[in-house]
């Protein structure tokens, strides 16, 4: 925060769009994993080969949440119109 201007600046932001629809649950499950993991191309390769491993498993990871969410709501939802 600038202490002169009372303004904030926003920093790094990235935008993306689809076509006919909204994002896919890889598309979010990707996101969230590079906000959380970000792997050096720069590191010793037998530490950036765990870390893309360990990378993937929480690709996994997350994306299995995220399926079991939307399911969950879904069934909330139908659940929910029927009364």
């Amino acid at each position: 925060m600038d202490g002169n201007s009372g303004f904030m600046e926003a920093g790094f932001v990235q935008v993306a769009t689809t076509q006919g629809g909204g994002h896919s649950l890889e598309f979010f499950a990707e996101r969230i994993v590079a906000k959380l993991i970000h792997v050096s191309e720069t590191a010793p390769p037998p530490i950036r080969d765990q870390a893309l491993a360990y990378q993937e498993r929480m690709y996994q990871v997350v994306l299995d949440g995220l399926r079991r969410a939307v399911a969950s709501d879904r069934a909330y939802f139908l659940k929910d119109k029927e009364k």
